[in-house]
């Protein structure tokens, strides 16, 4: 059953609180991460309460130059508690194969499966969390409206978004409150537009 303390928050409720309240009732929790344009948000907040949190993130093999440039400036400004899961097949061996298959083409989600599912099974069968933080937000998709703060994940792990009512303009307003670097240049070969699903929130 979900805890009713993290169940029952609602939209009044601070990010932090949420975050705080999570770890006070588990010492398992990870957090997931894409290193996109507004990743830094959740990344403080929570290293700002538990500094410790593993950082799950899922290098696709994919991101842009600017991306892996982020993520080590994030990793080493938060200090970050950063494990990186790549896919089995490097991106050389796949485009040996055929390469990059595009999100209009055959085998489009089995190659989702491959350079970001399996390797983040993988992290949470490492791991086993009882929570998992993430940075959805309801107004992102239709799929995640329907989730809430709290909602069920895979094997039973309780997916926690403590910023699920957060809107673009408040996470800027954050950033430029704390001086957190913006990320300009995140592509997600997963996703055909911003509006749609990588598949870890609605395949795992």
């Amino acid at each position: 059953m979900f805890r009713s303390d993290i169940q029952d928050l609602h939209s009044n409720a601070q990010a932090a609180e949420i975050i705080a309240s999570v770890n006070a009732i588990s010492n398992s929790v990870v957090l997931s991460t894409s290193f996109g344009h507004y990743s830094a948000v959740l990344l403080k907040l929570v290293t700002d309460v538990a500094p410790r949190t593993p950082v799950l993130w899922v290098d696709t093999g994919y991101n842009t130059e600017q991306t892996y440039r982020y993520c080590e400036l994030l990793k080493d400004r938060l200090n970050l508690n950063l494990h990186i899961y790549h896919p089995q097949r490097s991106v050389t061996h796949r485009s040996a194969l055929g390469g990059k298959v595009e999100p209009n083409d055959d085998g489009f989600q089995e190659f989702v499966d491959e350079i970001k599912l399996e390797p983040f099974r993988r992290a949470l069968s490492h791991f086993e969390p009882e929570y998992w933080l993430s940075g959805i937000r309801g107004e992102e998709t239709e799929h995640r409206r329907s989730l809430g703060i709290l909602s069920e994940g895979p094997n039973g792990i309780k997916k926690v978004a403590p910023l699920y009512y957060w809107a673009e303009k408040d996470l800027t307003n954050f950033m430029i409150e704390h001086d957190l670097p913006f990320e300009e240049n995140y592509v997600d070969p997963t996703k055909l537009s911003a509006k749609n699903e990588c598949g870890l929130h609605c395949r795992l």
